[in-house]
């Protein structure tokens, strides 16, 4: 589950604190790995363990365009998705 916060940055503009949780139950035996990167920057990887999290803080660019993309990995299988997409969530995150 990827969860995206909008808050005030203290010399104007936005900050959007970004936290993916592990919410798989009953895995303590085999993590769920997860890697994030952009254009940017690359996060690295984690491995987390049940109800573990992994959270950053993204700043959008003057044209809205940068990203966080994220490719998880579970056992065999292997998923990729946004966890932010600032075209997409600087409209839909509130303040709070």
């Amino acid at each position: 589950m990827a969860i995206v916060q909008r808050t005030q940055h203290i010399f104007g503009g936005d900050e959007y604190y970004v936290r993916v949780i592990n919410g798989f139950n009953d895995n303590s035996s085999l993590p769920l790995v997860i890697w994030c990167s952009s254009e940017e920057i690359d996060l690295g990887g984690r491995a987390l363990q049940e109800h573990d999290e992994f959270s950053w803080i993204m700043r959008p660019n003057f044209w809205s365009s940068n990203y966080m993309k994220c490719t998880m990995k579970w056992d065999s299988t292997r998923k990729i998705f946004y966890a932010f997409e600032a075209s997409r969530d600087i409209e839909r995150c509130g303040l709070h």
